[in-house]
């Protein structure tokens, strides 16, 4: 099932670390969300991190290898500019999209989020997403696009939305 997710590198190196860490960002991010109650209301943001590697960092590679002009090496890994802006537009419209169902699901019609807290921790999605993709050693940002994004997202939604943190921390 892993084999076809697989990139070329995966196969010459004989390990599909790619689809493996994929499988594991998912369980954790879920896990993590409905383990604790007071976390469940909030399911969105992990969805939005995992949003952000589905749309943004799948697309990417594929931008980048069709479009990708202008390169760049960060430690060993090397995109391309256009790949990186793909995964921006990926993940701010996946992080919109995720945004306008699922906050009104999470809580049975009432957003958490007005327009413009969602507008903001959008591109904070997008960015975040973005920066961390381009940093992160290849194959392995799969686990970490997901997770950090979840992780600056969760925090910056405590900033945007301060009531929050009352509703998190039990009493």
């Amino acid at each position: 099932m892993f084999g076809v997710m697989a990139r070329e590198e995966d196969y010459l190196s004989g390990h599909i670390w790619g689809p493996f860490l994929y499988a594991i960002s998912i369980n954790l991010l879920v896990a993590a969300f409905t383990l604790f109650p007071n976390l469940i209301p909030f399911f969105v943001i992990p969805a939005l991190g995992l949003t952000a590697m589905y749309l943004g960092d799948g697309i990417a590679p594929i931008i980048g290898a069709k479009y990708g002009k202008h390169k760049y090496t960060i430690r060993s890994a090397t995109r391309s500019l256009e790949g990186s802006i793909s995964v921006f537009i990926g993940s701010l419209l996946g992080a919109w999209v995720c945004w306008l169902f699922l906050d009104v699901f999470a809580t049975g019609g009432m957003p958490v989020f007005n327009a413009i807290q969602t507008a903001i921790l959008s591109v904070i999605c997008a960015t975040s997403a973005t920066l961390i993709e381009a940093i992160s050693p290849s194959g392995f940002d799969n686990l970490t696009v997901p997770l950090l994004a979840t992780l600056i997202l969760f925090l910056s939604a405590i900033i945007f939305y301060p009531a929050m943190l009352a509703m998190i921390l039990p009493p």
